[in-house]
């Protein structure tokens, strides 16, 4: 499992999150251009795009397909385009609610929605990612 943090986070937000996961290998991706990396941003493209490239090349470099990918924020574009892009690795599922109904619908798959999760359901409710898993 790869967790991908949003804007203005690091991969810390996942702190509480990561040890809840049971039976997998988790991983938990740094946006290159934020937080302790902020200096890169001079010397690279920081777009959702080259975001996503820098994911799944960091996925291939690791060997890891195919992975899910949780995601906050900034994160779920990159890894929908990296989904786009890079399908053998990326199992995304789309994070405005209504998106996420039609994906169900279309995959024949189940949603699970957190009541009262906000921006920061993964600070918030770190017990309710590994039930989603």
């Amino acid at each position: 499992m790869v967790l991908v943090h949003g804007v203005p986070a690091s991969p810390a937000l996942w702190r509480h999150v990561v040890p809840r996961l049971e039976g997998c290998r988790r991983l938990a991706w740094k946006i290159v251009g934020y937080g302790a990396s902020i200096p890169q941003r001079a010397e690279r493209d920081i777009s959702v795009a080259a975001q996503a490239a820098y994911l799944t090349g960091w996925m291939a470099h690791l060997g890891l397909e195919p992975a899910i990918l949780a995601r906050h924020d900034l994160g779920g574009g990159v890894v929908q385009i990296g989904r786009v892009r890079d399908r053998a690795r990326c199992a995304d599922h789309f994070y405005k609610i209504e998106y996420g109904d039609r994906l169900a619908r279309d995959l024949a798959a189940t949603l699970r929605r957190t009541e009262d999760g906000k921006h920061l359901t993964p600070e918030d409710f770190p017990n309710k990612a590994r039930q989603a898993f």
